[in-house]
């Protein structure tokens, strides 16, 4: 298989500093009382690095938890699949984190599903960003934007395979 580094561990490491002083610029803004009420809430399952080096970065109090959504099967899109054990988060600022952002239908659908337990915010994250012509939810923090390419590594799968490499790679036809 021919590929090529897209993203290094290096360049990710980097921009994660970055947007975890994004992060941290915005708990700064909300209310003092409300600082301490942070909870991220990452995407399983290509998530599972993002999560882990970016929420050591943030400095700031916060809880942590996952939802499994899915709307690929076999490296395709399918049917969008939410996990009905929604953590807590009545009266926290919600984060989502999540790997990678197509058509921003599953960040749409998980949003709607988090506001009816009545948060104070919810915010999402992604790790990469495809640019695409029609989305249905602009995640508000971005650590990569990218053209409409198939990208494995650093957590997202190659046909559940490849989420162990620390770089983030393309595969060249």
């Amino acid at each position: 298989m021919n590929e090529r580094v897209l993203f290094t561990e290096k360049e990710i490491s980097e921009n994660l500093d970055k947007l975890a002083n994004q992060i941290e610029t915005y708990i700064s803004t909300l209310p003092e009382n409300e600082q301490d009420k942070i909870i991220f809430i990452g995407l399983l399952t290509g998530c599972i690095h993002f999560v882990s080096d970016l929420t050591k970065k943030v400095e700031s109090d916060h809880k942590l938890a996952f939802m499994k959504a899915s709307s690929y099967i076999n490296n395709k899109r399918g049917s969008l699949t939410i996990d009905e054990n929604i953590p807590t988060v009545k009266d926290h600022h919600v984060i989502v984190l999540d790997d990678i952002c197509d058509s921003g239908n599953t960040l749409n659908a998980v949003v709607n599903k988090l506001l009816e337990h009545k948060p104070l915010s919810v915010k999402t994250c992604v790790l990469v960003n495809k640019i695409l012509p029609e989305k249905s939810h602009t995640p508000d923090y971005t650590v990569f934007n990218i053209n409409d390419v198939f990208i494995y590594g650093y957590g997202l799968d190659y046909d559940e395979y490849k989420r162990n490499l620390r770089d983030i790679r393309i595969k060249i036809d």
